[in-house]
């Protein structure tokens, strides 16, 4: 039942996995990638695309990727951020991309802590994993095979390390 409720209840008789692609008029498709992750931090839904399209805004994040944390038995969003080359996260920095969350999206869209990363983790065909980082940051492990450049996995550790 709960693998019928997570791709078939959408739409009867239709699998639903939250990828966007596009039926050509021969029958083929195009694969453009994930829809959207929804988080639901104390209950509310968050969709990652509208945080995103915001944070592109500032030219010193090269990318970025929201998830959510365990910190003292709660769940709280977490963003983590590649920064252009010779950039760096500041606190002013960090308090810019609040401002512009709460200002431009929603005080749902802010996050409880933000942090600097070398890399984010990426499946082999280059798409970012947030569940990957979600299971990382949750405490749980993450299947390495299925990405790039494991050793991300540890740098995430760290930072779980620093709320539990």
């Amino acid at each position: 039942s709960l693998y019928h409720e997570a791709y078939f209840s959408r739409y009867p008789n239709v699998w639903v996995q939250g990828d966007f692609a596009l039926k050509n008029k021969d029958g083929s498709f195009v694969i453009y990638g994930r829809s959207d992750t929804l988080l639901n931090p104390g209950g509310v839904r968050v969709g990652t695309s509208e945080i995103y399209a915001l944070l592109r805004r500032l030219s010193w994040i090269k990318e970025s990727l929201m998830t959510t944390i365990l910190s003292s038995k709660k769940e709280r969003l977490i963003l983590l951020v590649l920064m252009e080359d010779k950039e760096e996260l500041t606190e002013e920095r960090k308090g810019m991309i609040r401002k512009l969350l709460l200002e431009q999206g929603s005080a749902y869209f802010v996050p409880a802590y933000i942090h600097s990363v070398v890399d984010l983790p990426r499946t082999h065909n280059g798409k970012l994993s947030e569940k990957a980082a979600k299971i990382v940051l949750h405490g749980d492990g993450a299947v390495r095979e299925n990405l790039q450049c494991p050793n991300v996995l540890n740098d995430l550790s760290k930072i779980r390390s620093l709320y539990q």
